[in-house]
């Protein structure tokens, strides 16, 4: 017997409207091997990571699953009209940054602190709608950085922060502005703050922090009473109270407590305040050759020294260069920077190019500055090593449209020098009596003076 017409219209209907409440929610799980929260094409899927959906009315769990080879995962059927998910994350793994860039196709959308999205609105009265099919909520995970870096290296990397924003003394901050909160000067309170805002990102990327919690909990209230920007001395009884807190939590940013120092060649430590003070790379806090040994920078060197051709590169961040220019010979490069129009928080650096293909190193190494009396500009670009200034009377400045900074440590043996407009990511040491320290020079170590009369 046939059905009859009104009935097979019927199961049509039917069958129309259980394919159009069901929803497909999903995307892919990866691993975001530069933690920056986006996809790229060589950061493959994790296969067998679990994912579970939650009814954001009564936070119940409706459904689990585990991601499939390619790290893809896909939620079907007729679900609540607000739901949300939540990855459980793996031993051993952090999840990435959310909501970086502007393609939603490549980003992640899970929180790093909750481990979950936030609640998604499900209508499929329409089927192919972006609100019944959603395949955009990815999840970027990476392996837990057990080892710590220092305040050099997180504000010179925001991208590797392991969040994008942090609560320091009931303050938030965030990653966009890593460069400005990791200066250094006079004030001591940038001195505490930089050092427990690089501990709390050590903390956030998994380093042990068990020998720090009281460090922690003591430099949160007294930032809580002498903010960042307070404008402490450090001759002040403050700074003798917070000043054993800073250093405790300065030796754990450089390995020495219960964490390891990093010390890949490809990122270092940073931290600008370890080492020796004669440039060789040796835990000075090179931008461009963070970690490496004396015998490596000598044999770079020498070659350096067969070399005619260098590119000058410009950076906003010390992370990303841009090519501007190339020239041919050592005064090529004075006459570029004696005519070049300067931008707006642009750092210049110069690099030599001994063959194709060969990694960019600075052209200058350990600079010196003897004799009495002279008035010395340096170029606005980034030094590799040392600055010494030696002898008395001496004016040595940074580029006046800034942008000079020194990888090693700022050396001062005579009396009565004046230096202002620079940036040192080590120590100054000061071996003489009555020499200036202006307040635009940033600073990333501690400062050492043996003498009389200085002033920092």
């Amino acid at each position: 017997m046939k059905t009859p017409k009104l009935l097979g219209a019927l199961a049509l209907s039917l069958v129309s409207i259980s394919v159009a409440s069901a929803a497909t929610i999903g995307s892919t799980v990866w691993n975001d091997l530069n933690q920056n929260g986006v996809q790229e094409t060589n950061e493959p899927g994790l296969t067998n990571i679990t994912v579970e959906l939650f009814n954001c009315a009564d936070t119940n769990l409706i459904s689990s699953l585990q991601t499939t080879n390619g790290g893809f995962f896909s939620f079907e059927g007729d679900y609540p009209s607000n739901v949300f998910l939540r990855v459980v994350v793996p031993t051993g793994f952090l999840i990435s940054p959310r909501d970086v860039g502007t393609d939603d196709t490549l980003d992640s959308d899970f929180d790093p602190i909750t481990a979950s999205t936030h609640c998604i609105t499900v209508n499929c009265t329409n089927e192919t709608s972006a609100e019944c099919i959603q395949t955009n909520w990815a999840v970027g995970l990476f392996e837990v950085q057990v080892c710590v870096k220092g305040p050099g290296f997180w504000k010179t990397h925001s991208a590797a922060w392991p969040v994008t924003n942090l609560v320091i003394a009931g303050t938030n901050y965030a990653s966009t502005n890593a460069w400005e909160l990791m200066a250094n000067g006079a004030d001591k309170s940038l001195t505490l703050f930089r050092q427990l805002l690089a501990a709390r990102l050590n903390e956030a990327a998994g380093a042990d922090i068990s020998c720090i919690t009281q460090e922690l909990s003591e430099a949160e209230m007294w930032l809580g009473e002498f903010p960042r920007g307070s404008n402490v001395r450090g001759s002040s009884d403050a700074w003798k109270l917070a000043a054993p807190v800073a250093g405790r939590l300065e030796a754990y940013n450089e390995g020495r407590l219960c964490a390891p120092a990093c010390d890949d060649d490809s990122e270092g430590s940073g931290n600008g305040s370890v080492g020796n003070g004669n440039g060789n790379g040796n835990g000075n806090g090179n931008v461009n050759n963070p970690g490496r040994g004396h015998d490596k920078v000598r044999k770079l060197r020498e070659r350096q020294n067969q070399q005619n051709i260098f590119v000058i590169q410009q950076s906003s961040n010390l992370v990303d260069w841009v090519e501007v220019t190339t020239v041919t010979n050592t005064s090529g490069i004075t006459d570029y920077f004696e005519d070049f129009n300067p931008e707006t928080n642009q750092v210049y650096r110069v690099v030599s190019i001994p063959n194709e293909g060969a990694e960019p190193i600075n052209v200058f190494g350990s600079q010196s500055k003897a004799g009495s009396g002279d008035d010395t500009e340096l170029l606005p670009i980034v030094y590799e090593g040392d600055l010494s200034v030696r002898g008395s009377n001496n004016e040595v400045s940074g580029a006046e449209a800034g942008g000079t900074i020194i990888t090693g440590n700022l050396v001062i043996t005579g009396n009565n020098n004046n230096v202002r407009n620079l940036t040192v990511l080590g120590r100054v040491i000061i071996r003489g009596n009555r020499n200036t320290i202006e307040d635009d020079v940033e600073y990333e170590g501690e400062v050492t003076s043996v003498g009389r009369a200085n002033r920092f």
